[in-house]
């Protein structure tokens, strides 16, 4: 038994005595105001201060699809008042909304989740997060949120631009684009020939699958088109065709 330094008052501030988790007691000397005004210390018996755990009361995933992040959104909570400390987290990913096939994402360990990185487009996740206090009863027991979809948003090409060259060839010139930031793959391409700029009645050009179409063959006033239907390396990988229409002069 230790006598607590500075403790001279009737309440006791458990978090600054250091005393959660530990046994006290108190000494009372009772003071009159008149007479004999001393009497003898009473002392109590000893009361085990047992702390509360911190609790996490709601946790669910945010997902941002735009920069290809999920984000733990939680509650953190302590009946003692004890402030949050490193709470940490854990990431799962499985087949289905039920869980189905689930496992943990190796090296997901903070409150943020890398979609791209840990490759978990396309399938349902979720996130576990203990919480910890900087004081008093440390952690808490781990909660889990519900599994979230992430979606994929596929790549694509808001315009094509078909350039004849000079050299007897036709160039097409396209803006790939994706929401989630997923880089550029194998782009695909395809060549038709159509009645007007509109692609009516198109037939696709057989063998004509590059960026680059020999015209030479053509004669003034055909319709050409390229088709650009877009690849990502990662996520949702391809995306819908976009086709850009020139009449051969």
């Amino acid at each position: 038994e230790v006598e607590i330094s500075g403790a001279v008052g009737s309440v006791l501030d458990l978090n600054a005595s250091g005393s959660y988790g530990g046994y006290v007691r108190v000494g009372v000397t009772p003071v009159a105001l008149s007479g004999n005004s001393t009497g003898a210390e009473v002392f109590s018996e000893f009361v085990l201060m047992e702390s509360c755990a911190p609790y996490v009361p709601h946790v669910f995933v945010e997902g941002f699809a735009d920069d290809g992040l999920a984000a733990a959104q939680y509650v953190y909570a302590d009946a003692d008042g004890d402030l949050e400390g490193t709470s940490t987290f854990r990431w799962f990913k499985a087949d289905d909304a039920l869980g189905a096939n689930e496992v943990e994402i190796s090296g997901a360990v903070g409150s943020v989740l890398d979609l791209n990185a840990s490759g978990s487009y396309g399938g349902y996740v979720r996130v576990g997060v203990t919480p910890v206090a900087l004081s008093g009863n440390f952690t808490g027991a781990e909660v889990f949120s519900e599994f979230v979809l992430m979606e994929s948003c596929a790549p694509y090409v808001p315009h094509v631009l078909v350039e004849e060259l000079a050299n007897g060839t036709a160039v097409a010139h396209y803006v790939y684009a994706d929401a989630d930031g997923d880089a550029e793959d194998n782009t695909t391409f395809q060549w038709y020939i159509a009645a007007n700029t509109n692609g009516d009645s198109r037939v696709a050009l057989t063998g004509e699958i590059n960026r680059i179409l020999n015209v030479s063959g053509f004669i003034s006033g055909q319709v050409i088109g390229c088709g650009v239907v877009p690849v990502a390396q990662t996520g949702n990988q391809t995306g819908s065709e976009t086709i850009g229409w020139l009449e051969l002069p």
